[in-house]
């Protein structure tokens, strides 16, 4: 969590490249009778952007911070929001908020405002090998050093926050 985004936003604009900005509404769906560990978790978000929806599967892979994700675009939200409830699925969770994203040194830099948790730098490395060292150099080049780190997604911040039944699923 950071204070604000003065300085990371503008070493953003002189040295990374703006992507876009919009408003992200998420919802969340789970099928927890269907977990046995925490590796097997998983959720379904419905993400609405702009004039824009999608559907992504978020598996746990057991590494705190990283998913196996995929995702495609969705045309009618109210026949998705019925057909997962009629197969199970319980919606668990909203999430909204305000994204800024940057692309810098390869890696989607993501400057968050999150309804009921606060503002966040997201940084998005796509690695094989030395993720953990390539998020350090980010952390380091935006200015972060001195922040708290997490990698702890927002589901998880939101639902340990509200104490909801569902943060039992999750790993901290």
């Amino acid at each position: 969590m950071v204070d604000g985004f003065k300085d990371v936003e503008l070493f953003l604009k002189e040295n990374g490249r703006f992507l876009s900005t919009n408003q992200q509404d998420d919802l969340y769906f789970t099928d927890t009778t269907k977990y046995e560990t925490f590796k097997d978790t998983f959720v379904l978000r419905i993400r609405r952007a702009g004039k824009k929806a999608f559907l992504t599967f978020k598996g746990s892979t057991g590494k705190q911070g990283v998913y196996e994700e995929y995702e495609t675009e969705v045309l009618d939200l109210d026949a998705l929001d019925t057909m997962l409830q009629k197969s199970g699925f319980e919606k668990f969770l909203e999430i909204r908020k305000h994204r800024v994203i940057y692309e810098f040194e390869g890696a989607e830099i993501n400057l968050d405002e999150v309804e009921g948790l606060g503002k966040f730098v997201e940084i998005e490395v796509i690695a094989e090998e030395n993720a953990d060292a390539k998020l350090i150099e980010m952390t380091e080049k935006l200015g972060l050093s001195g922040n708290e780190s997490t990698r702890l997604g927002y589901v998880t911040l939101l639902l340990k926050k509200t104490g909801s039944k569902y943060s039992k699923f999750m790993q901290y």
